[in-house]
């Protein structure tokens, strides 16, 4: 729903608070409409015009609401004689035409005043502030607009009304002609009271000839005076003004008191009797040389023929020195000549010996005025200074300890290193032929001229033939480790290779279906009895079959895993199942559905919110027969642990994640899984039991027979003489990279 509404802009913000500091008023003028260019906008209080203005007009009348003294009720009108626009916004402007509000307008169209049903408009809005005597609510009625139909249906709507001039109503029996109390008096035929209208008459006529008793209208302080007044006739004071104190006379200077009047009066003749101080006395100028004097020039503007000799001072221009004067230079460079100022002068200078010989140099000594005051030729880096070159008996083509390598022709190390030299093919300094490399104190390459190697990534597995784990590896003994100092680690791995801990038996079974009166307890008691079963079949039906476990009032879990062992009693087992949640055990949302197997089935669950219930909720192919639950495990990962697992693989040995592929379907990575042999047979020869009968030539007794027959016999080997099946294998340790 729209709000239509009025928000003060910032700089009616700003407005009001000056307006409220300094005691001054905001006079708001107009009222402005626009269209917003065809859509409402948010309005906002950076606005300081509207969207699109469309028109503009005085306001009529402001006011402020009666029943609250913060909310101003601004009106106008816009006449039939313009329209042709729509309005869908508006704003207040002030009287120097800053946007002082603004707000979103009903959706109107103003009618253009060709067409018949043109209008006249009446806009009335409401201005909250936080003070409304920061507003001036006049208004001048000069610029007040009122259409025709407005007064006309205003005029007849008052002359309708039943008490129309009702304040002018008078009862015959309220008017008297004679003074009578509480009653109406009638004047006589010559517009006056009655005669019998006299002495102290209380109240007041609206109009008298005369005062009953004559006043004395009197002025008093600095004008005096007085005059005697009945209202009879104009009166006229006489007024007298307080002398001030000063003489009469004519003053230049003259003191006034804070009424403007003079107290006292001067005449100053001299500038520091008028207390100027930007000018000099007359007395100070001269036209003579005289000392501390101020000299006035003659009428050419130039100093008078009287100043000669040695006058102190300078003249504006001069054709030369009176006295020549010999200008020499002296120090570092020496020369003189004589200068009167009559001509320009030329200095003939020599420059001073610096101490140095003559001669070419490679390597100066300079003074601090940059001249050379000795030389040398050196010809050895010591010789110049140079400490980021290395000496010619430093570069060797053999390995030599803290010596610096040439590489060959073919940018690489000689053949003559050998041995521990560090040999690496095409191990060089990325230059070109025969640039130099400097050996380390043991005579071989820099590690960082070798080759780069691949870093190792973090939660890589290796071999090593050896029984302790290389520095930045760990052994993988499916330790638990910090989170915060293997960091790296966890981050690859996070808790893929976590302990998970059995709370099945801490918390209470919840079951349903058929068989649903089974003890609870016993869901999770891990000793594989038959303890829940759902026959799904016709009538037997009663109930969803589920199966899971209430953690308790208040309590919430994340299972990580449900560890589910069955079996079909007969026909077709339940081939999957789905997992839910639920926070109350009435409302119940699904996490997944899985495959099932007879025997444990491991189930990684998806990301759920922790909850107060978890199940189990079978479901079948028809169709559909007994399911026999062996038992139930609800594995979590307690959030609060510090520490995460890393792989054990001691003993193991590693197959690749199916990833998809289909082989080891359903396999979840990183875990384990039992051997297994799978099913086959093996063909046995029997020869003839000695001291039996041989029977028939070339037979053998069958296992298992009581005759004689032909050929071989075949039997299944149902056990073998290890606890396991394996192959051939090197145990070796298994570490992983952190």
């Amino acid at each position: 729903m729209t709000v239509y509404s009025m928000i003060l802009t910032n700089i009616g913000l700003s407005k009001i608070a000056a307006a409220i500091s300094t005691g001054t008023q905001i006079n708001l003028t107009q009222i402005a409409v626009g269209d917003s260019n065809g859509a409402y906008y948010e309005p906002s209080t950076s606005q300081t015009t509207l969207v699109h203005e469309v028109h503009r007009f005085n306001i009529n009348n402001k006011s402020i609401d009666p029943q609250n003294s913060s909310k101003i009720i601004i009106e106008g009108i816009i006449p039939a004689s313009i329209g042709g626009f729509s309005i869908r916004e508006i704003g207040i402007f002030d009287n120097v035409g800053s946007l002082i509000a603004t707000g979103k307008f009903p959706l109107i169209e103003k009618p253009n005043p060709v067409d018949d049903s043109a209008v006249d408009l009446y806009v009335k809005e409401y201005l909250v502030v936080s003070n409304s005597s920061a507003f001036d609510i006049t208004v001048d009625p000069n610029i007040v607009t009122a259409s025709i139909n407005y007064v006309a249906n205003e005029i007849t709507d008052h002359d309708n009304a039943v008490n129309a001039h009702q304040d002018r109503w008078l009862l015959k029996t309220e008017v008297v002609t004679t003074a009578a109390a509480n009653k109406v008096l009638t004047l006589n035929s010559s517009s006056k009271l009655p005669a019998s209208i006299t002495g102290s008459a209380d109240g007041n006529a609206a109009t008298a000839t005369r005062l009953y008793t004559s006043r004395t209208l009197a002025l008093s302080g600095d004008v005096t005076g007085s005059a005697s007044f009945n209202g009879s006739a104009n009166a006229t004071i006489a007024s007298t003004l307080a002398n001030s104190g000063a003489t009469a006379g004519t003053y230049k200077s003259v003191t006034v008191d804070v009424k403007g009047r003079v107290t006292a009066g001067t005449n100053p003749t001299t500038i520091s009797g008028y207390g100027i101080t930007d000018a000099v006395i007359s007395s100070d100028v001269a036209t003579t040389a005289t000392a501390n004097k101020i000299l006035k020039l003659d009428a050419n503007s130039k100093l008078p023929a009287s100043i000669t000799g040695d006058a102190d001072g300078n003249a504006a221009t001069a054709t030369k020195i009176q006295t020549a004067r010999t200008i020499s230079l002296t120090g570092d460079v020496t020369g003189s000549v004589s200068f009167d100022g009559s001509a320009n002068a030329a200095i003939a200078s020599t420059l001073a010996n610096s101490g140095a010989t003559a001669g070419t140099y490679k390597s100066v000594t300079v003074d601090a005025k940059g001249r050379v005051t000795t030389g040398t030729n050196p010809t050895t880096l010591s010789g110049y200074g140079i400490t980021d070159a290395v000496i010619s008996s430093d570069v060797v083509t053999s390995a030599a300890a803290n010596k610096i390598l040439k590489l060959d022709a073919n940018s690489k190390l000689p053949a003559s290193i050998t041995g521990d030299a560090d040999t690496v093919d095409g191990c060089h300094a990325g230059t070109a032929a025969n640039n130099v490399l400097k050996l380390d104190s043991s005579g071989k390459v820099p590690t960082g001229n070798l080759p780069t190697i691949e870093t190792i990534p973090v939660g890589s597995v290796f071999w090593f033939a050896k029984n302790t784990a290389p520095t930045g590896y760990l052994k993988c003994n499916g330790a638990a480790i910090s989170k915060t100092t293997y960091s790296n680690l966890y981050a690859i791995i996070g808790d893929i290779f976590a302990t998970l801990a059995d709370i099945s038996t801490t918390a209470q079974a919840i079951s349903g279906g058929d068989y649903s009166g089974y003890p609870k307890a016993n869901v999770f008691d891990n000793n594989f009895a038959n303890i829940w079963a759902s026959s799904q079949t016709g009538a037997s039906v009663n109930g969803v079959a589920y199966l899971g476990q209430d953690f308790g009032v208040g309590i919430t879990k994340q299972i990580s895993q449900i560890n589910l062992t069955h079996e079909a009693a007969t026909g077709y087992i339940v081939s999957s199942a789905k997992i839910q949640y639920s926070s109350n055990g009435t409302t119940w949302t699904d996490i997944q559905t899985v495959s099932l197997t007879t025997g444990l089935n491991k189930i990684i669950l998806n990301s759920y919110p922790a909850s107060r219930f978890i199940r189990v909720l079978a479901n079948s192919a028809a169709p559909i027969d007994t399911w026999h639950v062996m038992e139930i495990e609800c594995l979590w990962l307690n959030p609060a642990l510090t520490t995460f697992n890393i792989p054990d693989l001691r003993g193991e040995f590693i197959r690749g994640w199916d990833d998809a592929r289909g082989i080891d379907a359903s396999r979840v990575f990183g875990s384990a899984q039992s051997d297994m042999v799978g099913p086959h047979t093996q063909t046995l020869t029997l020869p003839h039991l000695g001291g039996c009968d041989p029977g028939p030539v070339g037979n053998y007794w069958a296992l298992g027979n009581t005759s004689w027959g032909a050929g071989n016999t075949t039997a299944t080997i149902d056990a073998m003489s290890a606890t396991e099946t394996r192959p051939r294998n090197i145990a070796l340790l298994p570490c992983i990279k952190y």
